[in-house]
């Protein structure tokens, strides 16, 4: 099962036992998202639930759902703020075009040395662009010039500042049924298996959360070359992003397309699934609306942490 349906099975799963100890009549209500069976999307079955947890007129109801709330709130603060909020310094661009003599002088072990222990940005860029080549995967414009060239910039798919953040690192631990620890987070976070190069505006994008990658297991692989490129890397949009982003839903990113790609590691799966789980909660949850319409496309990243924390629904749809 893809890392997103165990998280989501899991977080169901505490959900329906806290919530449905005290009210067991809606068990039929949480148990087909537990058992994996259920027909809606998850936005149809999250409105579902909403309809009928507000036609349910009880104290006893708001009481009950007081777990719901503050689980909520936890997952709210830890992950998908910090998620929508990576914080910290955008990665230099210094040179797209490396000269011969840095190629031919710093090895691969030493630019992840550099990368991993050093936390140099510049030597994680160098690394993607050996893996991936010189051109933008998204839009297909090269990184150089002659001819038509965007911007390029280096993107990290968990955030780097997720590295020194215990609450976060705690989150993502419980979140994911220890799958993404802290551990495998500091250790990779500024390796290339969390970072591809892409075009500015598309980073711009993907750190909103307007699109994600999905990274899905291919059947068939045979040898233990065949079993580290069995993974299939997709786009997958979530809301309207910016003109420049071209790929449809679905269409696959293709990643060592570079000269020395082999042997420098592709995106971690679980990575790409985290965060493309928390970009559609964003938006299914409507925190990107809220967020979009507080701060426009100039959102500043203190104010989006520094605002207050209010989970209570609309007056239209609140739970009475």
């Amino acid at each position: 099962m893809p890392l997103a349906g165990r998280c989501c099975a899991n977080l169901g799963l505490l959900v329906w036992r806290r919530f449905t100890r005290r009210q067991p009549h809606v068990n039929f209500q949480f148990q087909p998202v537990v058992l994996l069976s259920c027909e809606f999307e998850p936005q149809q079955w999250a409105h579902e639930i909403l309809v009928f947890l507000r036609n349910r007129e009880t104290n006893e109801l708001d009481e009950g759902l007081k777990p719901l709330c503050d689980l909520a709130t936890e997952y709210l603060n830890h992950l998908l703020i910090a998620a929508r909020n990576p914080g910290g310094k955008k990665t230099p661009q210094d040179s797209t075009n490396p000269t011969p003599d840095l190629i031919r002088l710093q090895s691969i072990e030493r630019l992840l040395s550099e990368a991993t222990t050093g936390r140099k940005q510049s030597a994680l860029e160098e690394l993607v662009y050996r893996r991936d080549g010189y051109h933008c995967a998204l839009t297909h414009y090269s990184f150089k010039p002659p001819g038509n060239f965007v911007v390029p910039r280096c993107a990290h798919i968990l955030p780097f500042s997720f590295r020194d953040k215990p609450l976060i690192l705690r989150a993502l631990d419980a979140f994911t049924v220890r799958e993404i620890t802290a551990e495998v987070v500091q250790a990779n976070v500024n390796h290339p298996s969390n970072a591809f190069n892409v075009e500015s505006n598309a980073h711009e994008s993907f750190d909103r959360l307007e699109w994600g990658i999905e990274a899905l297991q291919q059947t068939g692989a045979s040898t233990p070359q065949m079993l580290s490129q069995q993974w299939k890397y997709s786009f997958r949009e979530i809301r309207n992003c910016a003109a420049t982003v071209c790929p449809e839903d679905g269409d696959e990113i293709v990643f060592c397309d570079g000269n020395t790609g082999s042997m420098i590691g592709r995106p971690i799966p679980s990575f790409c699934n985290l965060k493309l789980a928390l970009a559609r909660v964003m938006e299914a949850s409507g925190v990107s609306d809220i967020i979009t319409e507080l701060y426009g496309y100039d959102d500043d990243d203190e104010e989006i942490v520094n605002q207050p924390v209010y989970l209570e629904p609309p007056p239209d749809i609140r739970v009475t």
